[in-house]
């Protein structure tokens, strides 16, 4: 807080003291004894105690945080024409297939082509990554097999109607 040079009261006033209305003087407000403007950023930084260890500590979380930020946001590599094994390894019942299966029956186009069955996910269900694309197959294809007890021949299609993966008694491929 500023102090007037006539009476010596504090005051938030920066132009004058509201004790005598004196006015302060440029020197007064320039030197910070009639408050001026506040410290920059870099001065306050600058009277901040940084010991070594502060300055160490500080740059081993921002390292640490840059590496976790590197490695958490990558996707995991999907390559096409190999079977992966499952990406949810979750068991699965006889409940819970049939209600999968129900489900994308519902909310997903499912066609009969033989012994084939063709399936194109709408928007809604499509997964944006491609290791949830392969999984959504993985598990439509382990819960038509605990279903029917058997393991079919599955096209699988986005919503622009291009094959994106496949299933077969060798397991779910990628194709693109």
């Amino acid at each position: 807080m500023p102090v007037c040079s006539k009476c010596g009261k504090e005051s938030h006033n920066q132009r004058m003291c509201p004790h005598c209305f004196a006015e302060y003087s440029p020197q007064d407000r320039a030197s910070g004894r009639a408050g001026g403007a506040p410290a920059s950023a870099k001065q306050l930084v600058a009277k901040l105690p940084f010991t070594p260890r502060m300055r160490w500590g500080l740059l081993g979380v921002l390292l640490a945080s840059g590496i976790w930020f590197g490695f958490a946001g990558r996707e995991r590599e999907i390559p096409a024409g190999e079977v992966i094994e499952n990406l949810v390894a979750a068991p699965m019942s006889a409940g819970e297939a049939e209600a999968l299966v129900r489900r994308v029956r519902q909310e997903a186009k499912v066609e009969t082509r033989g012994e084939e069955l063709a399936v194109t996910f709408p928007a809604a269900l499509w997964p944006q990554q491609r290791a949830g694309q392969l999984a959504a197959a993985q598990q439509f294809a382990r819960a038509i097999e605990i279903v029917e007890g058997r393991k079919r021949t599955i096209s699988f299609y986005d919503p622009s109607g291009s094959l994106y993966a496949k299933a077969d008694a060798a397991g779910v491929v990628m194709v693109r």
